[in-house]
């Protein structure tokens, strides 16, 4: 695009949506921002620290507030749904299909703008993984005991550790800023 484009640095163009009902009146708004995404491009695993901050209910389950890091000391982005698997206790996976809140292609994530988040040392992206009971599970139910978080696209993880019955419907939201 003219104008948008500076040496050393790339740009994403994102497409900002508002709509807003009041009193039956839909207004809905529209705005192209540009956003710069630096030139350390995306992170790799390798360069990811991760931490549980918390959990709080949500939806008739829990939903945990996951952050991740850098650790390298520069800046890089993450983009999209994070890969989750859940682990049991001597690291085994346990198979399970963990879904995407909010829309099924990951892309969708509660009051925020899917888009590149930037990660470095001291700015965190975070991400929701919310579980809730399965009424209709049967057979036994290993508890989980560790998650592993990997990016779209990449190979290996990193882990935090983390306590539910593996039998609960899982979903994770998009990466957002922390």
């Amino acid at each position: 695009m003219r104008g948008m484009r500076r040496a050393g640095s790339r740009y994403l163009l994102r497409v900002l949506c508002l709509v807003v009902t009041v009193g039956g009146l839909t207004l809905a708004g529209v705005r192209l921002a540009a956003a710069s995404i630096g030139d350390s491009g995306e992170c790799t695993v390798s360069t990811l620290s991760a931490a549980v901050l918390g959990a709080a209910p949500f939806g008739g389950g829990t939903a945990l507030t996951i952050a991740v890091a850098g650790s390298s000391g520069t800046t890089c982005w993450v983009l999209g749904k994070p890969t989750v698997a859940l682990l049991d206790a001597a690291g085994t996976g346990l198979l399970l299909n963990v879904g995407s809140a909010l829309g099924g292609d990951g892309t969708h994530c509660l009051g925020c703008t899917p888009g590149p988040v930037p990660v470095s040392t001291t700015q965190d992206a975070v991400f929701y993984l919310n579980y809730v009971p399965d009424a209709n599970a049967t057979g036994p139910c290993p508890a989980v005991a560790t998650l592993r978080i990997g990016l779209p696209d990449q190979t290996g993880g990193v882990t935090v550790p983390a306590s539910f019955p593996s039998c609960d419907l899982v979903t994770v939201t998009a990466f957002q800023a922390g």
